[in-house]
């Protein structure tokens, strides 16, 4: 059995007011065939109903409405209002913050993405959009966070070196020169951060040196280290 998934934002809920939280919408179609018949039908922008037996409401606040028991996917004319909300929400959202700088919205991660500079290197920085009621608002609530994690920066190279330097020495090195603790830490470079809720996430290039692959480090509310690997 195939399925086709879509998300739709804004959206009428059944008690008729506009949400604008995204919504997936899974739809049984049948076969391979069925689904890229039924894609077809459905364009960017188009106003659809979805028939469904109810509708739950998202779990955690970075989540999405999803319908249970779909049955009909149909496209719609009219509705004047929902036609303004889509127009409204394809503008874009400019946030410029006094501390952090300027993010623009990127919907489709539902995160508030910008760049900083630290130590003369500059890395993207995203914020978790929809904790609090208007995007700049989300942007002053994660402030501390990124001074924070910024300010402890050599706290947190060292501990990768606690954690990686050897692992590079005795495994990854293959013919390469055995690393001084402060020639590994020279190679590491914030590339990415990603500052939610429950944690911040700082993704750290460390070029050539494990293949391409690049440190994870997950840092804790209150600024405690609680994992670092490699990842992609």
């Amino acid at each position: 059995m195939s399925y086709l998934v879509i998300f739709l934002h804004p959206w009428r809920h059944p008690d008729g007011h506009l949400e604008r939280r995204w919504i997936r919408v899974e739809h049984k179609v049948g076969s391979h065939a069925a689904v890229r018949e039924a894609m077809a039908q459905f364009a960017e922008k188009m106003l659809v109903r979805v028939t469904a037996e109810t509708v739950l409401a998202p779990e955690g606040r970075g989540g999405w409405w999803e319908p249970k028991g779909v049955t009909r996917l149909e496209k719609i004319n009219g509705d004047l209002a929902l036609q303004q909300a889509a127009r409204e929400a394809a503008k874009p959202v400019v946030v410029t913050d006094v501390t952090l700088g300027r993010f623009e919205l990127d919907r489709s991660l539902s995160r508030l993405v910008g760049k900083r500079a630290i130590s003369g290197h500059r890395y993207e920085l995203s914020i978790e959009e929809g904790l609090e009621e208007t995007p700049e608002v989300d942007v002053r609530a994660m402030r501390s966070r990124v001074i924070a994690f910024e300010h402890q920066l050599a706290s947190i190279t060292a501990a990768i070196s606690d954690k990686m330097l050897a692992l590079y020495n005795d495994t990854w090195r293959r013919f390469g020169f055995r690393l001084t603790r402060d020639r590994f830490v020279k190679r590491l470079g914030i590339e990415s951060a990603y500052v939610e809720e429950s944690r911040t996430t700082l993704y750290v290039d460390a070029g050539r040196l494990f293949a391409g692959h690049t440190i994870e480090v997950r840092i804790g509310p209150q600024g405690e280290i609680s994992e670092i690997m490699l990842v992609g």
